[in-house]
């Protein structure tokens, strides 16, 4: 087979494979008559007298292993290699290009030159899952015949689709699941080897779950909530002895944000207040009442402006706007940080002694921040095995990070995101949770220092569950090390500290 056919073959693949659409029209002017199959590099006559000029394309793609069925990932490199001659059997009669990008919001494609006569290429990259570009890219190459008044115009459309690549990860002790960009939830809990769509909730914005109930943001900022009820926690105003399987619209929002604890639940709505429903047990609806039984979403007291909410098993925290962080309900383990000799817990929010926090978790009974300054302070109990019952009721500096960025708290241990990708964790490591490595894990079952994760690739987001821990990847894959999940039967796989890969691939 020559490189032609060679050619020809690859592209027939590639457009049978759905990577790429492309379509080869006339902008105006009769119709030329179809021409009989042909080698690319060869140009047939077009038999219309008077039309003479007609323009043949022929379009071929790099290998790239991140093109997939169902489009391109993030931060992609593009190359396509379009080759024009002339349609009157001498192909070494030169062609005018341009690109057309109206109907293309991706702002790195572009058309270049080649060495090769009447060869252009298409260049740049897909945009970036920090830039929300999520819409198809329809750049058109446009050619005539040069000197030539009575060619007629052709258009060659590339479409260019960007895959629906994972925009977060979430834990909880049942599952590991990856949210979507376009809204669809898919959770892996040790059964089989791969992640499975988790259809209950339909397309959601974020996720988030204990184990007797969850709640999940739709996109057009309602909740809806299922599971146990006992409580009221699905935030329907009523309470039921059996649990709910069909999710309920909890009576809140809209909302931007969505937080559970035990039993209780709160949303940080759109005007940067934020509600909370269920259980007031010791506090931890922060609206200034012991009541336990009003069923309604309330307001927490005295807090506005407030860009990201959390909660522990029987409080809650919020970081506002200026950096600053309040937090409500039980203070049994120092998780709202007033010092020695507290109250053992408030039915109000109460400043943390803590300022430009850029990022905030929690779990349990611990509460961790990092700084603007790229330091860690974490509060509430200690990260130990077995569970330590010492409090710290004031934030403590935890290592000596200078580049700390995202947070993650669990439910026995916590990890940083750290820049360039790197991670660090510390706390309980009876499961490996640490990902420290098989030589740290033989020896050790908690680490007060935080240790760097071995082996793994660059990490742009985490999720941390019960001795779970997972990070997602610039390149849209997931690892996770520790006890995979109570369920599994794989727990072998995940108590070596090292990283082993969870399979979302096939979303």
């Amino acid at each position: 087979m020559n490189q032609a056919l060679k050619q020809t073959a690859r592209l027939l693949m590639l457009l049978s494979l759905g990577f790429i659409v492309v379509m080869n029209s006339q902008c105006k002017g009769k119709k030329s008559k179809k021409a009989p199959a042909a080698d690319p590099e060869q140009v047939l006559p077009n038999d219309e007298p008077g039309s003479q000029g007609d323009v043949k394309f022929s379009v071929f793609f790099e290998d790239n292993p991140f093109f997939r069925q169902d489009g391109i990932l993030p931060d992609t490199e593009i190359r396509a290699i379009v080759i024009k001659a002339s349609a009157d059997g001498d192909s070494s009669q030169e062609i005018n290009f341009s690109l057309d990008k109206k109907d293309c919001a991706w702002p790195d494609i572009r058309m270049e030159a080649t060495e090769s006569l009447n060869t252009v290429q298409v260049v740049g990259s897909s945009p970036s899952r920090f830039e929300g570009l999520f819409s198809p890219c329809r750049p058109e190459i446009v050619a005539t015949v040069k000197d030539s008044p009575q060619s007629e115009a052709k258009r060659l459309t590339l479409t260019l689709t960007q895959k629906p690549w994972i925009d977060r990860l979430v834990a909880s002790k049942k599952r590991i699941c990856a949210i979507r960009v376009d809204g669809f939830l898919f959770c892996f809990d040790g059964r089989g080897q791969k992640a499975q769509e988790f259809k209950d909730f339909g397309p959601i914005q974020s996720w988030a779950e204990l184990d007797a109930f969850g709640c999940s943001l739709k996109p057009d900022a309602s909740v809806t909530c299922a599971g146990e009820n006992t409580q009221g926690q699905l935030g329907n105003e009523q309470t039921s002895p059996d649990p709910i399987v069909e999710p309920v619209q909890a009576k809140v929002g809209p909302a931007r944000s969505i937080a559970v604890g035990d039993d209780f639940a709160c949303a940080l709505l759109q005007d940067a207040t934020v509600s909370c429903w269920g259980s007031n047990l010791r506090g931890r609806r922060g609206n200034d009442s012991m009541e336990p039984q009003v069923l309604t979403a309330t307001a927490v007291k005295n807090l506005s402006q407030v860009k990201k909410i959390v909660t522990g098993a029987d409080f809650g925290c919020a970081l506002r706007e200026n950096g600053t962080v309040a937090c409500w309900g039980s203070n049994e383990f120092g998780q709202l940080a007033q010092g020695e000799g507290a109250n053992a817990f408030s039915l109000v929010p109460l400043d943390i002694a803590l300022t430009d926090i850029v990022d905030l978790s929690a779990a349990q009974a611990t509460v961790c921040a990092v700084r603007a300054n790229g330091e860690v302070h974490c509060w509430g109990r200690k990260q130990e095995f077995p569970i330590s019952m010492e409090p710290r009721p004031l934030p403590v500096l935890i290592g000596t990070f200078t580049d700390a960025q995202q947070i993650y708290v669990g439910y026995e241990h916590s990890c940083v995101v750290r820049r360039e990708g790197l991670m660090s964790c510390w706390g309980s490591n009876s499961r490996g949770q640490l990902g420290a490595g098989a030589e740290f894990n033989g020896l050790n079952n908690v680490a007060l220092v935080p240790q760097p994760v071995v082996d793994i690739k660059p990490a742009i987001g985490a999720a941390m569950g019960d001795s779970l821990s997972c990070a997602l990847h610039l390149d849209d894959s997931v690892s996770c090390w520790g006890r995979l999940l109570p369920v599994s039967g794989l727990d072998e796989n995940g108590t070596k500290g090292l990283a082993i890969p969870i399979d979302f691939s096939d979303f």
